[in-house]
């Protein structure tokens, strides 16, 4: 077996274990009811106990240093294109639509073969929770009531890049106009 997939195989594991590994240690061994403590000329020192929320939120940071190359990579290339002219049916750095985007996007990123529909698009991947976006994620939104028509790939921290009618290839806050039309995201890789 190559040393990769060892590696791989490994960093799945512990991500799986290190929460459960803290809990337990937790429960064997309590900290100190008096965790404070102060000597001379140095700051207070405390020691640190991580709540379930908190194990958790530390085991999903892993799980997504892990994967989360590729995903940054997709959302990174997508970055590139900031300032394209819309064009509709367009693939091209001379104008794209929103599906052209992420067709773009991911055949550079060699993902090919994904059709040129934001509805189209909606069926590949896996689904992915709105808590659990990541970068590099595909979001699929409803602007004219009529189902999916609108498409744009994730870049983090709650924003997302994609080709605007208006104003061609931007980045834009998920809030606002864009919140309520969020249909779903999923994850191509």
């Amino acid at each position: 077996m190559p040393l990769r997939k060892i590696e791989t195989r490994f960093w799945r594991l512990w991500c799986l274990l290190l929460p459960v590994v803290l809990t337990a240690a937790q429960v064997c061994f309590p900290a100190p009811a008096v965790a404070r403590t102060r000597h001379a000329g140095q700051r207070a020192h405390h020691a640190t106990v991580l709540s379930v929320r908190e194990l958790r939120a530390e085991r999903t940071r892993l799980r997504h240093a892990q994967h989360g190359g590729a995903g940054q990579a997709i959302a990174n290339t997508a970055l590139g294109f900031r300032g394209t002219p819309y064009s509709r049916g367009g693939l091209s750095s001379r104008g794209m639509d929103c599906s052209g985007l992420v067709v773009r996007t991911l055949a550079l990123r060699g993902i090919a073969n994904t059709p040129h529909n934001s509805a189209a698009l909606y069926r590949l991947g896996t689904k992915v929770r709105y808590a659990d976006l990541q970068p590099g994620d595909v979001l699929f939104f409803d602007c004219h009531g009529h189902g999916i028509s609108h498409v744009g790939i994730y870049i983090g921290q709650n924003r997302f890049v994609h080709a605007s009618p208006n104003n061609g290839v931007r980045v834009d806050a998920i809030a606002g106009y864009y919140k309520p039309r969020l249909v779903g995201a999923r994850r191509i890789r």
